[in-house]
């Protein structure tokens, strides 16, 4: 019988303490405010835009415990814009995020984050790996208020204070790359619903089907309820590449 690692939004606050090593600091621009929520996001280090938490997962082959009413005190995402970074529980006039030496998370030991480390299809239209896997530390003032790793564009995955929580976070899908993806699930028979451009619970569990096939995992190996729509995911399918994602 396959192991199921259990989701459960266990969230912790995330100030930590400084990391280790040599950073290679990099600044944002100082810039307007924003207008308003329509305003167009610019880059800050190569981040930009709103990400979503999606999971949260034991750092260790042992499920976590699902805690009820539990309310996470940074919110249910984080966003990079031309101010800075965003979330709940940290403010912040001068942010900087700086690419740390020493890797954050062990991705490639932790069962737990198996998802995390799809490897490319091997169609020829493949747009290659999409993997990074570089570890960042979030700094205010000089001193760090999170660590996160960087998985690919879409997903980052953020250590809690004593590592024990690896919280996964997501770049919300297009509608229209929703419906990309749903079609192409539809085509391939793992997908039976309607092309609705939703990230719906049918949808969700038609991809964790996908995941399971594409990474072929045999019995022993666990795989999250929600693994995470990585880029690697996304080009198995040719949502990258698909002009119809694009808005």
């Amino acid at each position: 019988m396959r192991t199921i690692l259990t989701s459960s939004l266990c969230f912790v606050m995330l100030a930590v303490a400084g990391c280790d090593g040599a950073v290679d600091t990099i600044e944002a621009e100082p810039l307007p405010p924003l207008v308003g929520p329509s305003e167009a996001l610019v880059d800050l280090a190569g981040f930009a835009g709103e990400y979503v938490i999606i999971d949260a997962r034991m750092a260790s082959d042992v499920a976590s415990p699902p805690l009820t009413g539990f309310e996470p005190p940074i919110g249910k995402s984080i966003t990079f814009t031309r101010q800075g970074i965003k979330l709940e529980g940290a403010e912040c006039d001068k942010w900087k995020v700086s690419e740390v030496d020493d890797a954050i998370l062990p991705v490639s030991f932790d069962p737990n984050l198996i998802d995390l480390i799809l490897e490319p299809t091997d169609s020829p239209l493949t747009s290659g790996d999409q993997q990074e896997h570089v570890g960042y530390a979030a700094i205010c003032e000089g001193e760090t208020v999170f660590r996160f790793h960087k998985v690919d564009d879409r997903v980052l995955v953020m250590p809690t204070a004593n590592d024990a929580i690896n919280l996964i976070l997501e770049r919300p899908l297009t509608e229209l790359q929703i419906k990309a993806y749903q079609s192409q699930l539809k085509s391939m028979k793992f997908y039976d619903g309607e092309l609705t451009g939703i990230l719906d619970e049918a949808t969700l569990r038609s991809s964790r089907i996908w995941f399971e096939n594409r990474a072929r995992l045999d019995d022993s190996q666990p795989i999250p309820m929600r693994p995470a729509i990585t880029e690697n995911l996304l080009d198995a399918l040719f949502v990258l590449s698909d002009p119809r994602s694009e808005e």
